[in-house]
C-alpha cells in the first residue's frame, strides 16, 4: 500500500511539473538524452524568451523558484485527524524518502469548517448541558493534564497532536446504564436533529491506566458500547500518574 500510495504522488507530481512548462506538439517525439535518442510520449520544450517574469527577484526577467510543494487547503484536513495517515503524508511528500516538498501552502478560511458539517458540541455547562441527580456528581476544573501534549489529533474537536492539552471541566461518579441515581447517575443530553439518520458521537473520557470499564450511550432504546480496550485504543494523552 506504500508503494502505492508513492507512485500515485510521484504521478501527481509530474502531471503538475509538467503543465507548468510550455510545452510543444504531442504525440510520439524523439528526446535527446545524454546524447542518444529515446522514445517518448511528449515532447518537452524550454522557451526562455516565453518565461514567467513572476517573482523575478533579481530583475534578470526571469522569475526564480523558491521551492515547490501543494496545496493543502482540501485533501489535508481529511488526513489531519489520524496520526498514522498524517505521519505517512508528511513522509511521502515533504520527506527526502518521498518527493522531498518543501513549501506547503493553506489558504486561510479556503477550507470547509467543520461545524458546516453539522458538529454540534455539548459540553457539562451552558445551554447544552446535561442533567443528573447523582448526589456526588459536580462539575470541577481538571488541570492534572495540563501541561501535557496530545499524541493524536481530531479534527471535529479541534485537537491537534503535539497541542498541549490545559485546563478543561470534568464530572465524576457517571453510573452504568440503567442502574438508579444514587452518589451516581447517567448524563442525560437533550439533542435536536433536523432529520433522521446516521449520526457519530464522539467522548472524551480521563480515566486511570487500571480502569476495565466499558462505556456506554443510549439513544432512545439503542445501546452503543465500547468496551474497555477500544477506549484504551484511542487514548490520546497520558500522565505519569496514570490518568489518560
Amino acid at each position: 500500500m506504500r508503494g502505492l500510495k508513492k507512485s500515485i504522488s510521484l504521478v501527481t507530481a509530474a502531471a503538475l511539473f509538467l503543465t507548468a512548462l510550455p510545452t510543444g506538439g504531442g504525440g510520439l517525439a524523439e528526446v535527446q538524452a545524454a546524447g542518444k535518442a529515446a522514445n517518448a510520449d511528449v515532447s518537452v520544450k524550454l522557451n526562455p524568451s516565453d518565461a514567467s517574469p513572476f517573482n523575478d527577484t533579481d530583475g534578470d526577467g526571469f522569475g526564480e523558484f523558491e521551492g515547490w510543494g501543494t496545496s493543502l487547503c482540501w485533501w489535508a484536513n481529511r488526513l489531519g485527524y489520524d496520526e498514522t495517515l498524517t505521519q505517512e503524508a508528511a513522509r511521502v511528500f515533504f520527506s527526502d524518502e518521498g518527493l522531498d516538498m518543501n513549501i506547503g501552502r493553506y489558504n486561510v478560511g479556503g477550507g470547509d469548517h467543520v461545524f458546516d458539517l453539522g458538529v454540534e458540541e455539548y459540553g457539562l455547562e451552558g445551554s447544552r448541558a446535561p442533567s443528573y441527580s447523582g448526589s456526588e456528581m459536580k462539575v470541577e476544573n481538571f488541570t492534572t493534564l495540563k501541561d501535557k501534549k496530545y499524541t493524536a489529533s481530531d479534527a471535529d474537536l479541534g485537537i491537534t497532536s503535539g497541542g498541549t492539552v490545559g485546563e478543561f471541566k470534568k464530572i465524576g461518579w457517571i453510573n452504568k446504564l440503567g442502574d438508579s441515581p444514587s452518589k451516581g447517575d447517567n448524563l442525560k443530553y437533550t439533542v435536536k436533529v433536523d432529520k433522521a439518520g446516521e449520526y457519530t458521537v464522539k467522548l472524551l473520557l480521563c480515566h486511570n491506566a487500571n480502569t476495565d470499564r466499558d462505556v456506554a450511550v443510549k439513544v432512545g432504546e439503542q445501546e452503543y458500547v465500547a468496551t474497555n480496550e477500544q477506549v484504551k485504543a484511542g487514548q490520546i494523552v497520558a500522565a505519569s500518574g496514570g490518568d489518560q
